[in-house]
């Protein structure tokens, strides 16, 4: 994660949505944007719970329904 993490901010990009899975199988979401050349959480959220992103295209998301139904 933080070779990519180098890669997006060597490459001009302002913000990123980080995306992995937990040991419990749930997905978990990172908001993160460039500030003094280091990235910062600006929203998280896992499994259940809604990520909302407010700026210029806002957006919001529950992250498990990301998965695909089994």
């Amino acid at each position: 994660m933080n070779r990519k993490r180098r890669e997006y901010r060597e490459a001009g990009a302002p913000v990123f949505l980080e995306a992995y899975l937990t040991d419990s199988l749930d997905v978990h979401l990172e908001w993160q944007a460039l500030e003094d050349s280091r990235w910062v959480t600006i929203a998280a959220a896992g499994a259940n719970t809604e990520l909302r992103v407010d700026g210029p295209r806002p957006f919001s998301v529950v992250p498990n329904a990301l998965l695909r139904p089994q």
